[in-house]
């Protein structure tokens, strides 16, 4: 009897410690918006992964909560799956990045903090020599969609399609209806073949609720903010990331279409809960100058030509995988997307949150400040 009761006081005393190291939050509660979302980026030209999001804004403040999954060993190497947070304070004009492990965070203005992608990391790495064989190169060119002066190509009119098709279909809760969208781009050297990038876009559109109003006025509210602070373009930001429409406008060399695709695009009515986007890449142009490549047996990463190059960039990396299995794996075709993006949205809302989330937590050190 004896032996229970001191394990009963036992017990009691490790919960009443594990409640007294946690310290009640007094910071005030205000209205906040909250969207959790997934989305899945795969295909030749991004590593495949997984990300959950959870997304808090308010008019001035906006958190940002990422957690990223790749899929295959070799990413997890480079990268590592890895969790962010990102606070946004258009009050004191600057951004924190929040590093939960080590309990760390920089501080930078609102323009960003220029942190390396996993892409940015290898050519770094292909650059310094660990992965190309240590010659030194010359600066990559600016991207050039006309094929520079080793392929002059010339741009053909974009085919762009909206058709609507479902209607009624529940998505995660929300009811939507279904469009599906279709952008070809093409070009053509002076022989008359054809490079074609077909990209397709399946949106399903549910009717804006109150709550989901509630939700996005806010979020416009903080992106009108940080539009006449930094003054981002993304006429799209209904529809894709920042990161897609970076893709496309590349892709139409800021062509007045895209202006026109995002207008025809924005006259769809309703809220996008699931987006998914496929490119598909078919290059025919210029075999002459494909072939003097191979010779040559280039390693860099060439702008010009994004989907080509990184098959000899993986050359590099996987070292022990046959070369010809790498460069059928990064090869175009015609029946099999080189990017796939899959959004969708879970959960919409406004809710109550302590004024602490939009705060570097109590306890953090400051690892930079630009």
């Amino acid at each position: 009897m004896n032996t229970v009761k001191t394990g009963l006081m036992a017990i009691s005393a490790l919960f009443l410690a594990a409640c007294a190291s946690t310290p009640k939050d007094t910071t005030p509660l205000n209205e906040t918006s909250v969207i959790r979302s997934e989305y899945r980026m795969d295909g030749v030209i991004l590593p495949a992964a997984k990300v959950t999001e959870v997304r808090y804004t308010r008019a001035d403040q906006q958190r940002i909560d990422e957690k990223t999954e790749f899929d295959s060993w070799l990413a997890r190497q480079l990268a590592g799956d890895a969790e962010s947070r990102t606070i946004t304070r258009l009050d004191r004009n600057l951004i924190w990045s929040l590093n939960p492990d080590e309990e760390t965070y920089t501080e930078c203005p609102l323009t960003g903090c220029d942190t390396p992608t996993l892409w940015d990391e290898i050519r770094a790495s292909e650059e310094d020599g660990s992965i190309s064989g240590g010659e030194e190169e010359e600066e990559a060119p600016a991207f050039d969609p006309t094929g520079g002066q080793s392929c002059q190509l010339t741009p053909q009119k974009p085919v762009f399609k909206v058709t609507p098709k479902a209607k009624g279909r529940t998505i995660n809760g929300y009811r939507a209806d279904q469009y599906i969208v279709s952008l070809e781009i093409a070009m053509k050297d002076k022989a008359g073949r054809k490079d074609t990038n077909l990209i397709t876009m399946d949106f399903w559109v549910a009717e804006e609720d109150e709550g989901i109003r509630s939700a996005l006025d806010m979020e416009q509210e903080f992106r009108d903010a940080l539009y006449n602070k930094i003054n981002p373009d993304n006429p799209l930001n209904r529809f894709v990331s920042a990161q897609i429409y970076t893709l496309l406008a590349n892709m139409l060399a800021d062509s007045p279409e895209l202006k026109k695709i995002a207008k025809q695009l924005n006259q769809i009515q309703g809220y996008p809960v699931s987006v998914k986007m496929e490119w598909y890449s078919e290059k025919n142009t210029c075999p002459e100058v494909v072939a003097a490549k191979e010779e040559k047996k280039e390693a860099g990463f060439d702008v010009n030509d994004p989907v080509g190059s990184l098959s000899s960039m993986a050359g590099g990396l996987l070292s022990g995988m046959a070369e010809k299995q790498v460069e059928k794996h990064f090869k175009p075709s015609p029946d099999k997307p080189v990017l796939t993006y899959i959004y969708e949205v879970k959960e919409t809302s406004t809710q109550a949150r302590h004024d602490s989330l939009f705060n570097v937590p109590h306890g953090y050190k400051l690892q930079d400040r630009r």
